[in-house]
């Protein structure tokens, strides 16, 4: 090994001058000792080369900058000087350097492979994650797209709730209307069981005596308030509730103010008479018919059918006469039968939302029945569907909330218009039939005056 080491530095002295060419031989030899694993296997590698030109720097053959190269071709190619001995490029390269330096570099292939290989498996499971990451990402968003967008919000349950009974309480509604006027037509046309029709004292008539006698009856028993005319009908009086006093004239308290009222002439409601049915018969009386037009009773009909004379005919005109003005005033009846009927009691099922609305609003139990009855109206679902429900602070809170509920709520509201325009129209073709029948009125008064005038008048 001291050998080696001692061949080496003589070299490098020698060859200072090589224009790095010995440099690179150096080198090499270095390099050489490092990987050869036994001391003597490298002694043996360079004893060959302890003589010239290893061991002068003058002369043909030795280490110079002119012959170096030439010598450095012959030493690895084993010609020239070195021709028959072991050249550097077998016995060193080849046999000693190159195994080694394979088997260092199977071991850095194999390190390197295994440094790329060990970070697949991370790689591929942050990519598997990061793509489950993304896929529940969008699940979960789709998920609360899908609550937000397709979870009504209770707002439109509230709308839907409370319309609930709306189609059944507006048929019951158009039972009463009807039930309503023919009642009122009755009265005046001395129907059996009306109270115009009743002869008890009044001799063999009926008609307007017996109605005003039966009218004031009912006046004293139910409606007349012993503080009026100053107390001074206070023997008179029979009234013992004060909620029904002046109810037959008063049409706020009788007609307007209510929202339900207890009206049913259905089959199973003619046999039974309510409070607010006697009331607005009552109002009803006095508004229109007051006084009955004549007292006609059975004897006179017998006698203007079977008589025929010029004053039997005139009697004749005169019932006529009754029947076209009693058609003319069914006309204004009509729209008091209508709003009284829209106040009748309706079916009862959303009589628990309704209620409930209400309790938002701050009433309790017992001013929500008294609010509404016990099964609103028609009228007082509307009047809860188009105006309370907007009275509550909960309903613009429900508005922040997303796009798709307001926007049902919206078409909710829509439809809800729709049937208050409904409502509107049939209220304005019972005006535009009471403005002809009142044209029909003023036509006929303009016709009494060239009546039986003939054309040469």
């Amino acid at each position: 090994m001291l050998s080696a080491v001692n061949t080496i530095s003589r070299f490098i002295r020698s060859c200072w001058l090589g224009t790095g060419l010995c440099l690179v031989f150096v080198f090499a030899f270095s390099i050489g000792s490092l990987f050869v694993g036994a001391g003597l296997a490298r002694a043996s590698t360079f004893s060959s080369y302890n003589l010239p030109p290893y061991t002068c720097t003058t002369g043909v053959g030795c280490c110079s900058a002119q012959n170096m190269p030439s010598l450095i071709h012959s030493m690895f190619s084993g010609t020239g000087l070195y021709a028959g001995q072991e050249d550097l490029q077998q016995s060193y390269y080849k046999q000693s350097l190159w195994p080694t330096a394979e088997k260092a570099l199977k071991k850095l292939t194999d390190e390197a492979r295994n440094s790329l290989l060990v970070t697949v498996g991370p790689r591929g499971s942050f990519i598997d994650a990061q793509t489950f990451n993304q896929t529940l990402t969008s699940i979960q968003k789709q998920t609360s797209r899908s609550v937000s967008n397709e979870t009504a919000s209770d707002q439109i349950c509230r709308f839907g709730t409370l319309s609930r009974s709306l189609a059944q309480s507006n048929d019951r509604a158009n039972i009463v209307q009807q039930g309503l006027a023919t009642q009122m037509l009755r009265r005046q046309m001395l129907h059996e069981g009306i109270s115009s029709a009743y002869e008890k004292d009044v001799g063999t008539k009926s008609g307007r005596t017996s109605d005003h006698r039966n009218r004031f009856e009912q006046y004293k028993t139910i409606y007349c308030d012993p503080n009026e005319s100053n107390r001074g009908v206070p023997d008179s009086c029979k009234s013992t509730k004060d909620l029904r006093q002046n109810r037959d004239i008063n049409v706020a308290q009788s007609l307007y103010a209510p929202l339900t009222l207890k009206l049913d002439f259905t089959e199973t409601g003619l046999n039974t008479k309510t409070d607010d049915e006697e009331d607005l018969m009552a109002l009803a009386n006095n508004l229109f018919a007051h006084d009955l037009p004549i007292s006609f009773g059975k004897a006179d009909f017998n006698g203007i059918s079977r008589e025929s004379s010029k004053e039997s005919d005139s009697r004749k005109e005169r019932m006529m006469d009754l029947r076209a003005l009693s058609a003319k005033r069914t006309v204004a009846q009509n729209s008091f039968a209508a709003i009284a009927a829209m106040k009748a009691e309706g079916s009862g099922a959303s009589t628990a939302y309704v209620k409930e609305m209400l309790g938002y609003l701050g009433l309790n139990a017992t001013d929500q029945t008294l609010f509404l009855g016990a099964n609103p109206s028609y009228y007082a679902q509307m009047e809860l569907l188009t105006r309370k429900i907007y009275q509550s602070p909960a309903f613009y809170a429900n508005l922040m909330e997303s796009n798709a509920n307001v926007m049902r709520q919206q078409t909710a509201m829509e439809g809800i218009a729709l049937m208050q325009d409904r409502d509107i129209y049939e209220s304005l073709r019972r005006s535009e039939i009471v403005l002809s029948a009142l044209l029909e009125m003023y036509i006929v008064k303009g016709q009494a005056v060239t009546k039986d005038k003939g054309t040469k008048e």
